[in-house]
């Protein structure tokens, strides 16, 4: 008589990573169908009015899509802000195409980050000799991240604020990749070379944050590799494109309406803000990934590094000048530390830079406390982590559960409805008609901001421009 307790037991442990894999991406669903309901604000029509014209005409191709987001990249270089990259990327947002398009961008963009996290990983784990744990691993760090990052809105539903800054990181990451494969030979010279180097000077054009990361681990990387005089030509590729973002004229206009503070008090600032930052977002979900990323270290005895306790406090002081450096960047450029976006970049390199620490304390410990390091190796040890991950992800509070709360109460659809209503008010008038109408309803995951009573306003101005209506929000009851 078959013993189905027993077959089902043999084949979880058999076939665990894929059944923990299938479950984790049930965890990115509830996300994936949140975009549906996202539709643009305020910046999205700023960058997209030449690309929404051309296709609202009818008569576009892929061509001139392009060149009609060549020609915004060049208009905001030279009146707003030097993000040569960027503004070409946001000319872009899917709402030109119709505003129900508008949520293709975070499903995209959840891909993106999955394949560039993929890559990174893959190239890790194949440093480190280990060949099947890199689709799970992805989607553990994209539940995570997905969950953990500070503001979701302007990390994954608000086109605009997203892709201004999102892409940039994993395309940071992307290059340590190229990086870590050039160091180790797993890949040809020249391509490496011309990819890492093409790579470099976008990301200088994406954002200032991510684009100072990216200079700083490239210097680190030239102060660490036996191949300086091939290393500098990406880092000389980031600085170029670094420098010709911050002389752009726009550049200057946007930082005229900031106050300037100077370098001793930026400094200053950031060192203090690192603090708070980092004590702050060391919660559970923190903690849960990092013993996974210790157990990843347990897991690896022969691995070719030698930590010391001298090198780890070096890798440590290194760590936390990386990201004292990414916080002076905005507080430089605004006198602030930015919104609610450049705290997900924020976080984010926290994450990787705990990550990447947590790891060679790890190797350490393998090397020198045995019986510690065999009993992390065990299996069941991980899979409880996952399942603490898990309930983490869907507690009260978490993002993912404010995310299924949106959509089961109605706040979603009810959002999504009253911007189609907008439109189809507005689609009813004339050219240079004012509508009148009432400011959108609140989604703690979906709403970043709206247009006011004040045609005067930029938000209005933007809206105007984009659909040719004018446009005056009372604020609701």
């Amino acid at each position: 008589m078959i013993n189905y307790s027993k077959c089902a037991e043999r084949f979880a442990k058999q076939h665990y990573k894929i059944i923990a894999m299938l479950i984790l991406a049930v965890a990115v669903i509830p996300f994936l169908m949140l975009t549906y309901y996202s539709r643009p604000c305020v910046d999205d029509y700023s960058y997209a009015v030449d690309t929404h014209a051309l296709i609202k005409s009818g008569n576009w191709n892929l061509i001139s899509l392009f060149c009609a987001a060549w020609k915004t990249d060049v208009r905001f270089y030279h009146e707003w802000q030097g993000l040569y990259t960027s503004a070409f990327v946001l000319a872009l947002q899917p709402g030109i195409l119709g505003e129900r398009w508008y949520g293709i961008g975070g499903v995209v963009l959840i891909a993106l980050m999955f394949g560039l996290t993929y890559y990174f990983l893959k190239t890790i784990f194949s440093l480190l000799g280990i060949t099947k744990n890199n689709a799970l691993s992805a989607t553990v760090t994209i539940v995570l991240t997905l969950n953990g990052m500070p503001n979701i809105v302007q990390g994954l539903y608000w086109f605009n604020g997203a892709w201004n800054y999102i892409p940039f990181f994993y395309l940071t990451l992307f290059n340590v990749a190229l990086l870590l494969k050039y160091e180790f030979g797993m890949t040809p010279r020249k391509r490496w070379l011309m990819g890492s180097m093409l790579l470099s000077f976008l990301i200088s054009g994406g954002n200032h944050v991510t684009g100072f990361l990216n200079i700083m681990l490239l210097a680190l990387g030239l102060l660490l590799t036996r191949k300086k005089k091939i290393l500098l030509c990406p880092l000389v590729s980031a600085l170029m494109g670094y420098f010709i973002m911050i002389i752009a004229p726009g550049t200057a206009v946007r930082q005229s309406r900031f106050y300037k503070p100077s370098i001793m008090e930026t400094v200053k600032a950031a060192f203090t803000e690192s603090f708070k930052e980092i004590f702050g977002w060391l919660d559970a979900q923190w903690g849960i990934a990092m013993l996974l990323v210790l157990m990843l270290a347990f897991s690896i005895p022969h691995i070719c590094m030698k930590p010391s306790g001298k090198k780890i406090w070096l890798l440590l002081f290194t760590s936390w000048v990386i990201f004292c450096g990414i916080l002076c960047v905005p507080y430089y450029g605004m006198g602030y530390f930015g919104e609610g976006r450049i705290a997900n970049i924020n976080w984010l390199t926290f994450m990787f830079l705990s990550a990447v620490n947590v790891f060679y304390i790890g190797v350490f410990l393998a090397q020198n406390v045995i019986q510690i390091s065999e009993h992390f190796k065990a299996e069941n040890g991980k899979i409880a982590l996952l399942v603490c991950l898990l309930l983490l992800a869907f507690r009260p509070g978490a993002t993912l559960h404010s995310v299924i709360k949106e959509l089961n109460d109605g706040t979603a659809q009810i959002y999504a409805t009253a911007c189609d209503d907008r439109y189809r008010q507005m689609e009813a008038m004339a050219q240079g008609d004012t509508l009148y109408t009432t400011e959108l309803p609140r989604s703690e995951n979906l709403r970043f901001d709206d247009v006011c009573d004040n045609l005067e306003d930029w938000r209005n101005a933007a809206w105007e421009s984009y659909y040719g209506i004018k446009i005056i929000a009372v604020p609701s009851k």
